[in-house]
């Protein structure tokens, strides 16, 4: 089993409202079971949402100014517990996210340093 953005298996949770289904998950879902999350929902945020960077660490809206840090935080420690409840050793993140994004994203950062290994799409 593996994890993977809940938007990247096309369902609308990104920031505008939108899905980014992306072929890779087609093709993975289709051979091994998987659990899709949106670490951002799981946090407590609203879909639609402001959309953000992360700045220093720091999650921050882009039209705002907003530091929504504790919500993305929350939601990394969730997506934490269900990998690790499902013995999930695998991610594919949604690689342009401020949760998910391969080196910055809070949630991909958080994976890691748990051993879970994280693929960008």
């Amino acid at each position: 089993m593996f994890l993977i953005s809940r938007c990247c298996v096309g369902m609308p949770c990104r920031y505008r409202h939108n899905g980014h289904l992306r072929k890779v998950a087609i093709q993975l879902g289709s051979n091994e079971d998987f659990l899709a999350v949106c670490p951002e929902q799981l946090g407590g945020l609203p879909t639609p949402r402001e959309g953000c960077n992360v700045v220093s660490g720091r999650v921050i809206g882009r039209k705002s100014g907003t530091d929504y840090t504790a919500a993305y935080e929350h939601g990394a420690h969730l997506t934490l517990a269900l990998a690790q409840a499902n013995n999930i050793k695998r991610a594919f993140l949604l690689s342009e996210s401020p949760s998910c994004g391969n080196g910055y994203g809070i949630t991909a950062l958080l994976l890691t340093r748990h051993g879970i290994k994280i693929t960008p799409i």
